[in-house]
């Protein structure tokens, strides 16, 4: 077997961090006392060369020990000139120069260790450390247990000299050695006993870089060595003294990659690394140092024996020769300190292994034991196990669009929509979808499938977790502020209750709610009797005097308004008040308007219905109608941004009722805690029961607002203004509506619906691509209203989308056509996004989406075609005559399969509402940066 060096050149890559793991490296183990144990090699007590005389007599055994451990998955190996010195080669008759080359060799034999162990299949990739042990490491006896060094090598300056003297075999510019330091990666000064020696370390790798090019230095670490009990280094040092003298910057001193400990017992290890933790800390808030070193941990892998320096043999702890066992293997010890240090989440990388009596058979225990900690050997899906409990339940294509699905689904049902993800990766994903709901007032329930239990608590590294932690349950803390409440289910005899308290808070609050449930509580039995009392999900006001006086103050005003208005908001629909305040429009008769979010939620063909209110944003006459009544009953407010104009309402206390979910206001006098539903429902009853009391319902004294005809165009191109008044007059009582935001949201308040219109936008949260799976959602929830009352008239559901939003969360097209749902879908292409055009950078490329899609083959592509048997009908319109002919078309208008129309318009056309808001925001933000404010 050839020993001869291959020309390898290294590269250093495993001190970065990826995914923000800490990365985790295995050391390989104790050589020598491999070399004893397993090869049965006796070392000459006359030299002190120990493993390092194998580079004279036993390169072939030298070499066997080094690959069994590569082939245990060691991912650096150290050279066998631990105990090398020239001194000690001399002692064997060997002068210097062959010395030199004999501690090459050593990194020879490492390289071909390295090769010897991917051959046999190890699927790890090694590299070399440079081994360089205390000068004690090379007396006779060995003295780095002791730190007591001859005359001649006590000071710094003796022992730099000493060390850059050994140094020097290692690199040069003749060939040879710079072959030989091209083949390493890592230089390691171990066992260190004296802070003295410390110093000297460091000052002799930063005399050897001199001559050294950028690309030639290599990355060094330092270990010490805490012998028997002690928490201090042989010399009584500290192990704070130990990090400052490693760290602490000097100008001729070399600052470590790594500090670390070894051939130290394993029982102190983790006292140690906390210590040393302490030590770089109050280096970093002291701004010596800047970042975390990486940390190097081998200590010995005794059962409880202490190495004999004078005989070379390893002692029993007891006096009479009883060798003391520990319960608990070294491996399972050792992994402990590694994860602990891991969670703590400090150091840049963590290289870990074994030092004396450290077998390859403990370094291949150790190594599945990291692999097994990082997740390498786990699959579940942590959600199927809750989906087998519900076959039958249609599901989404993306958890993003299932939670915009379940959104849609609550807005149209009146319930909560309910969505299954499994932990992390699909719970996270489903957040921002979540969120909206959360903005806007979907109640929905997130059931998250999450790890079994038994597997929590013992914070194994399973896939989709932070390895830093394993905490499974860490981002139930992410979710607190999108959702109202949550149940996690750990304990069986709380897990009905806590069900059924969430379900209820969904219900009554409209907010969403999270149900975490560990695999192993599927089939966990529960009490059936819970099933036998129906959930109370009633809204009640606690303070039933604050209720009594809000509803007495608002029929007085209504008794005394000359100009009462009713502004009907979003919340009403939502908290389930929408067929109270059409109830109380059709009994008052007052002047009723709606906003942009709750659009539908007054008849508009009714006589009383005024149009949409969005401060300045509105048609003329609204805002006036408004804003100059003298009793103004805001029901249900939600007041964002586009839903008031910009910020542009001017709504008067003196003139303001306001009922809302969390607080009512009369006038100047706020009610918190109080919610409108249980108000609206008295104020209702009262006016129904003496409606002559209250001079109601009153005589009409304004003209009808009719919106103004924008377009009014029969042929040409499309236009904003054509479009959203067109598609209004397409609409069909009952429909519902869905649009996405973009130019639909702006532009579909100048449409006027016909009766029971079920509109869903997202104005508030506003994000792009929810129409597609709110569709769906909806297109359930219709689906389930028809089946439980088949007399009810047919619903259609019109969706609008821009071609950009679009290309989010197009694949729910896929769930449509899958489930043999029929809507009608506008695909509205203005060539990117006309919203932020108007904003800022009409023509700048980051507005810009792909214009390759091709739209007619998009139903195809998902699943529509004759070869399935699925029909479905595709068109492109870029004129007005082309649009006119589809909308007025009989097979389009009864929508008996899905149909796609594509609307083209010019990039630069804005519904009017759009600059208008952009403006009238702009104005304000101007006048609050004013210097003045």
């Amino acid at each position: 077997m050839s020993l001869t060096n291959t020309t390898k050149t290294t590269t250093h890559t495993t001190v970065s961090q990826s995914n923000n793991q800490t990365p985790i490296h295995l050391l390989d183990g104790g050589l020598g006392t491999t070399l004893e144990d397993e090869y049965h090699i006796t070392f000459d007590s006359s030299t002190p060369l120990w493993s390092s005389q194998l580079l004279v007599t036993g390169t072939e055994t030298l070499l066997a020990a080094q690959t069994a451990f590569a082939r245990a998955g060691a991912d650096i190996l150290l050279t066998a000139t631990y105990q090398s010195s020239f001194e000690g080669f001399e002692a064997n008759g060997i002068h210097k120069g062959e010395a030199a080359r004999l501690m090459r060799r050593a990194v020879g034999i490492a390289w071909k260790a390295l090769d010897e162990g991917k051959n046999s299949g190890s699927k790890h990739e090694a590299e070399i450390a440079l081994s360089l042990g205390a000068y004690g490491a090379t007396m006779q006896p060995s003295q780095e247990y002791t730190g007591i060094y001859d005359e001649k090598h006590k000071t710094m300056e003796q022992l730099r000299k000493w060390h850059l003297t050994r140094f020097e075999a290692f690199y040069g510019h003749d060939e040879e050695r710079r072959q030989c330091w091209k083949e390493v990666s890592y230089v390691a000064f171990e066992t260190l006993p004296l802070l003295v020696e410390i110093q000297a370390a460091r000052e002799a790798m930063q005399q050897a870089e001199k001559d050294m090019l950028q690309e030639e230095k290599k990355p060094m670490w330092i270990s010490c060595l805490f012998p028997g009990a002690s928490m201090a280094l042989p010399d009584g040092s500290s192990s704070r003294d130990v990090v400052y003298a490693m760290l602490s910057p000097q100008p001729n001193a070399a600052v470590p990659m790594g500090v670390g400990i070894n051939c130290t017992k394993i029982d102190k290890l983790e006292s140690l690394i906390e210590e040393f933790e302490a030590a770089v800390q109050g280096l970093i808030d002291t701004g010596t140092i800047n970042d975390w070193p990486v940390l190097v941990m081998y200590p010995d892998g005794t059962n409880g024996e202490i190495y004999n320096t004078v005989t070379k043999q390893w002692d029993p702890v007891d006096r009479d020769g009883n060798q003391k066992l520990n319960s608990i293997q070294w491996d399972e010890k050792l992994m402990r300190v590694v994860q602990r240090t891991d969670r703590r989440g400090r150091w840049k990388a963590i290289f870990v292994g074994g030092c004396c009596k450290t077998s390859p058979a403990m370094i291949d225990k150790l190594r599945k034991a990291i692999d097994n900690y990082r997740g390498r050997t786990y699959k579940f899906k942590f959600s199927l196990d809750i989906c087998r409990l519900c076959p039958d339940e249609d599901p989404t294509e993306d958890t993003l669009n299932a939670a915009y699905a379940a959104d849609g689904y609550a807005r149209i049902k009146g319930t909560p929509g309910a969505l299954v993800t499994t932990y992390a990766v699909g719970e996270l994903s489903a957040m921002n979808g979540v969120a909206g709901a959360y903005a806007e007032h979907a109640g929905m329930i997130h059931i998250v499938g999450m790890t079994a239990r038994p597997m929590q608590k013992m914070r194994a590294m399973l896939h989709h977790t932070f390895e830093r932690d394993m905490d499974h349950a860490v981002y139930i803390g992410m979710e607190e502020p999108i959702r109202k409440t949550h149940a996690f289910l750990m304990e069986d005899a709380t897990m009905a209750e806590d069900i059924d308290r969430t379900i209820a808070e969904c219900v009554r609050s409209r907010l969403p709610v999270f149900i975490y449930i560990p695999t192993d509580v599927v089939d966990v039995k529960v009490d059936a009797n819970r099933l036998k009392t129906l959930l109370d999900t009633s809204i009640k006001n606690k303070d039933g005097n604050s209720e009594d006086k809000i509803v007495k103050s608002i029929l007085e005003l209504i008794k005394s308004a000359k100009s009462p208005v009713i502004l009907a908001d979003v919340l009403t629909i939502r908290h389930g008040g929408k067929d109270l305040v059409r109830k109380l429009a059709d009994l008052t008769h007052f002047h009723s308007f709606s906003t942009p979010l709750s659009k539908g939620i007054i008849d508009e063909t009714l006589p009383y219905y005024g149009g949409v209110y969005n401060g300045t944003v509105s048609f003329p006459g609204v805002r006036e109608a408004v804003e100059d009544a003298d009793l103004v009953l805001n029901v249900g407010p939600l007041l964002s941004d586009s839903n008031t104009g910009g910020f542009s309402r001017v709504i008067k206390d003196e003139n303001l009722v306001y009922l809302g979910h969390d607080y009512c206001q009369i006038h100047s006098e706020k009610f918190d805690n109080t919610h409108f539903l249980p108000i609206l429902k008295r104020l209702v009853a009262e006016l129904e029961k003496d409606a002559g009391s209250y001079n109601i319902p009153r005589s009409q004294t304004w003209t009808k607002l009719e919106p103004p005809v924008l377009d009014a165009r029969k042929s040409g191109q499309i236009t904003q203004a054509y479009c959203w008044q067109r598609l209004g007059k397409f609409l069909e009582p009952n429909d519902i509506v869905i649009t996405d935001s973009g130019t639909a949201q702006f532009g579909m308040p100048d449409a006027t619906f016909p009766p029971n219109i079920s509109y869903i936008t997202q104005i508030f949260w506003s994000s792009i691509g929810y129409s597609v799976g709110a569709a769906f959602g909806a297109l359930v929830a219709a689906k389930e209203l028809s089946i439980s009352n088949p007399s009810a008239p047919k619903q259609r559901v019109v969706h609008i989308v821009g071609e950009g939003s679009l290309q989010m969360t197009v694949q729910e097209i896929g769930s449509m056509i899958r489930f043999g749902f029929k809507p009608v879908i506008f695909v509205v292409n203005n060539n990117g996004y006309s919203i932020e055009r108007a904003i800022w950078g009409p023509k700048q490329r980051y507005n810009e989406v792909s214009m390759l899609w091709d739209h007619q083959k998009l139903l195809e592509l998902f699943g529509a075609r004759p070869e399935t048997g699925i029909k479905s009908r595709s068109y492109k319109c870029d004129t007005v005559d082309g649009l006119e002919k589809v909308l007025d078309d009989p097979e389009f208008k009864k929508a008996d399969c899905i149909q796609l129309c594509e609307v083209v318009m010019d990039q630069f056309d804005y519904p009017w509402r759009l600059p208008q808001q952009v403006d009238t925001v702009r104005a304000l933000m101007k006048t609050l940066l004013a210097p003045n404010n």
